[in-house]
């Protein structure tokens, strides 16, 4: 009987300990999980803040790089300006009239014979003050008076009170002679005549 007792003893003993062995394993599984749980989220958050860190580093190079680029841009257009103001400069320099001349009654710089662009009319400019202009029914002379300067043309009239402008290449028509703009070109050195007719001659 006393062999019974202790063998039962003995036996309750044993299952005692593999569930108190049983119980520590789950609790040191448990915590091995718990530790590695936290730490993959540790690894997620540092991971999070070093692409956040990295997204804002490249944004603020982006900016930096974009406020470097402005200055280059808008220092382009001083440079366009200067060009233009340097092709206009070139045309009118390329004009062989003496405007300030012609204005003060010396037509040398205008003397000469041209083709007029509307109908067969040949023009002939002197020196000296007088014009001529040939048609086929004849010849048909004027004595120029009323020398004065208009904007960057000269201007004068006839006795029979036509007008006259002499304007420059790179000087667009001016504003007494727009009836004469369908044949003009502002490339060019021209006299224009506003009177019974209409009619522009190129100097060069």
């Amino acid at each position: 009987m006393k062999n019974v007792q202790k063998v039962t003893s003995f036996v309750m003993l044993a299952l005692t300990s593999l569930l108190l062995l049983g119980a520590c394993q789950k609790n040191s599984s448990k915590s091995k999980t718990d530790h590695s749980a936290k730490t993959s989220q540790t690894s997620k958050k540092a991971s999070k803040k070093k692409s956040t860190s990295s997204s804002q580093s490249k944004q603020g190079q982006n900016s930096t790089q974009g406020q470097a680029s402005s200055p280059s841009s808008s220092n382009q257009a001083p440079a366009q300006s200067s060009s233009q103001k340097q092709n206009s400069s070139q045309s009118q320099t390329n004009s062989n009239v003496n405007v300030a001349a012609v204005a003060q009654g010396d037509l040398s710089s205008i003397a000469g014979t041209y083709s007029g662009q509307n109908g067969a009319i040949n023009f002939t400019v002197a020196a000296d003050g007088t014009g001529t202009i040939s048609k086929s029914d004849g010849d048909f002379q004027f004595q120029f008076s009323n020398y004065h300067q208009d904007g960057q043309s000269a201007a004068f009239s006839n006795q029979y009170g036509w007008n006259y402008y002499v304007v420059p290449a790179g000087v667009a028509t001016p504003s007494g002679a727009q009836a004469a703009s369908q044949w003009d070109d502002s490339n060019r050195d021209r006299l224009i005549v506003i009177g019974e007719g209409v009619n522009v001659f190129f100097l060069s």
